[in-house]
């Protein structure tokens, strides 16, 4: 199974980061139940902690929650992360309050999509430039192959040139 990461808040203490930072996707926990399904996961107290799991319990008593939403952060039809809070007092999570947390989601995913289309739009020139290098150094590469004069000249290419070319450790 895959690791989910999380940035958890100061306000829930040092030791929920540590326990709570870095979890297998399979956990039995809100978050990861909303990232593996894409499904919104509202536990509104104690008791639909407890029937949930007892990691849920480890994470309320980490806490002193004891009520938790966690919301997929969704990029079309990609979830792209999950809106988790918690509640140190049970909650109804009527209409009014998940139509608040699943707007407030939608913001977070927004901003995280805008924040990976500003990278991308970064890595791009990096990119272009970078195969532009590459290309060169094949035209390159392709020249001394066609001088070689033997297999170990060929062999000395590959091994010169091709693992540069590749960023390998060698090449033969």
């Amino acid at each position: 199974p895959g690791v989910l990461s999380s940035y958890i808040s100061a306000d829930f203490g040092e030791g929920a980061r540590a326990d709570f930072g870095r979890l297998p996707l399979d956990a039995a926990l809100p978050v990861t139940l909303a990232a593996r399904t894409g499904r919104r996961v509202l536990l509104a107290d104690q008791a639909a902690c407890e029937a949930m799991s007892s990691h849920v319990l480890e994470a309320n008593a980490a806490t002193g929650c004891q009520a938790w939403a966690s919301i997929p952060l969704r990029a079309g039809a990609e979830v792209i992360g999950v809106l988790t809070a918690g509640w140190k007092q049970p909650q109804l999570f009527d209409a009014e309050q998940v139509d608040l947390l699943e707007t407030f989601a939608a913001q977070c995913a927004q901003a995280l999509q805008r924040l990976a289309a500003r990278d991308a739009e970064r890595a791009a020139p990096e990119s272009a430039l970078r195969s532009t290098a590459q290309q060169a150094a094949l035209v390159a590469i392709a020249r001394m192959l066609g001088e070689a004069e033997d297999e170990d000249d060929v062999l000395a290419v590959v091994a010169d040139q091709g693992a540069g070319l590749l960023g390998s450790n060698g090449a033969g």
